[in-house]
C-alpha cells in the first residue's frame, strides 16, 4: 500500500470532533415585566422556543460580557451585554451517515430561585429546523399537566454565598441523519418575574457585585468557571 493510500485510510478513520467553551458570565431571565434596566435585556438574545415569560420558553445557553463595571452600570433598557459564544455545535462533519455522535455537556452556574432549578435540552438540526433529543414526558394527569416542562436534564439551586453548581450530562445520538448535524443546548428558567440563571458564576456574593463582585468584601475569592459542550463522532462502519 502506498503512503498516499495509507494516509487516506488513516484520515478516513479519524472521527469528527467539535467543542464550544464558554468562559464568560451571562444572566438569563425569562420575564416580560420590566423591573428596571436589569430586566429581560440581560439576555443576549431572545428565546429560541416560546415567548418571553412563557412556561415553555427556552433560551440558547450563551455567554456574554458585562458592560462597564457590571450590571449596575446599565442606564437604559436598550443596553445588552456583548454577545459571546453559544452552546452551539455547527462545524461538525461526520465520516459517514451511519456514525453515532456522543454529546457531552458541562454547565456551571446558579439560580436565585430557591424552589425550581433551570431545565436544559439538547436540540438537533439537520435542515434548519430544531428538534429535541429525548426529552421527558408530560405528566398526563387530570390537572396541572400543562405546567410540566419537558427537559432532558435539570440543575438544582446552589443559592448560597460563594457556591456554584456543576451540571454534567451525556447522550449518544444514534441517528444523526446527515454528515453535518448541528446541536445546541437551551435552558428554561422559571417564568416568575425576577428569577434568573447565572452562567459561570454564583448568585449570592458575585451577584451582589453586579457581575464582577465590586462591592463584596471577598472579591478575590469569587470563582468564575467554564462551561463546555462537545460532540464526538463514533464511527459505526
Amino acid at each position: 500500500m502506498s503512503k498516499a493510500s495509507k494516509l487516506a485510510r488513516a484520515q478516513k478513520n479519524v472521527p469528527g470532533f467539535s467543542q464550544r467553551i464558554l468562559t464568560k458570565a451571562n444572566k438569563i431571565i425569562n420575564t416580560t415585566t420590566t423591573t428596571g434596566p436589569l430586566s429581560k435585556y440581560i439576555n443576549t438574545s431572545g428565546p429560541v422556543n416560546g415567548t418571553d415569560g412563557g412556561e415553555g420558553t427556552f433560551f440558547l445557553v450563551e455567554e456574554a460580557e458585562d458592560i462597564g463595571t457590571g450590571e449596575n452600570s446599565f442606564t437604559s433598557d436598550s443596553h445588552r451585554p456583548t454577545p459571546g459564544i453559544g452552546m452551539l455545535i455547527d462545524d461538525l462533519t461526520l465520516k459517514s451517515t451511519s456514525s453515532y455522535v456522543k454529546l457531552q455537556v458541562s454547565i456551571s452556574g446558579d439560580t436565585n430561585n430557591v424552589n425550581i432549578g433551570p431545565g436544559f435540552k439538547i436540540q438537533k438540526s439537520i435542515n434548519g429546523s430544531w428538534t429535541d433529543l429525548s426529552v421527558a414526558d408530560v405528566y398526563p394527569g387530570p390537572t396541572d399537566d400543562s405546567k410540566r416542562v419537558e427537559v432532558m436534564f435539570a440543575g438544582s439551586h446552589a443559592f448560597n454565598e460563594r457556591n456554584l453548581e456543576s451540571i454534567s450530562y451525556s447522550i449518544i445520538d444514534t441517528s444523526p441523519g446527515t454528515l453535518t448535524p448541528q446541536y445546541r443546548v437551551v435552558v428554561h428558567i422559571y417564568y416568575t418575574t425576577g428569577m434568573f440563571f447565572l452562567l459561570n458564576r454564583e448568585y449570592s456574593s458575585d451577584n451582589a457585585g453586579a457581575g464582577i463582585g465590586t462591592n463584596t468584601s471577598d472579591l478575590y475569592g469569587l470563582h468564575r468557571t467554564v462551561s463546555t459542550f462537545t460532540a464526538e463522532e463514533i464511527i459505526n462502519y
